[in-house]
């Protein structure tokens, strides 16, 4: 007689507790500076997972053989306290100009000027910049900039 236990038994699973305090028994992939690669068996179906470490509490490896380890930040001890970030590019405007349009028109500009000047106003480039100082890993101040560009222009007075 042969008796063999299947790989995925539950005293070799791996163990991650999230900040809900929800337990998910798995088998840890791998362990990145921001987030945790996980398997998880059900009934057979190997499903695939990621898990930021933002939303862990603790985790363990095997937690019959290891002790529980605390999620740090990525840094030990010290954190990228100025954080910069920068982004832009081209940039269309959703939205319906029809009633400033039609302002517009009651101010003396002609109907297709309108349309034109609102046309050219939705398109454009946009670029915006983000400066923070973290006092902690997730709790920070600081302040964001953003602007659109964009060739619209009309002549006359209004």
């Amino acid at each position: 007689m042969h008796l063999s236990l299947p790989e995925w038994s539950p005293a070799h699973q791996d163990r991650i507790i999230t900040l809900n305090n929800d337990t998910i028994e798995c088998r840890i992939n791998r362990v990145t500076r921001s987030e945790i690669h996980f398997d998880v068996n059900t009934n057979g179906v190997i499903t695939s997972g990621t898990i930021p470490l933002a939303g862990i509490l603790s985790y363990s490896i095997n937690p019959s053989a290891t002790e529980n380890r605390k999620a740090n930040p990525a840094v030990n001890g010290s954190f990228p306290r100025l954080r910069v970030t920068l982004s832009g590019g081209a940039g269309y405007l959703y939205s319906s100009s029809e009633k400033a349009e039609e302002s517009m028109v009651l101010w003396g500009l002609s109907q297709e000027r309108a349309e034109a000047y609102y046309k050219d106003l939705r398109t454009g480039f946009y670029g915006s910049g983000d400066i923070a100082w973290m006092f902690t890993p997730r709790l920070g101040a600081g302040i964001r900039y953003k602007f659109f560009d964009t060739s619209a222009s009309t002549e006359g007075f209004f």
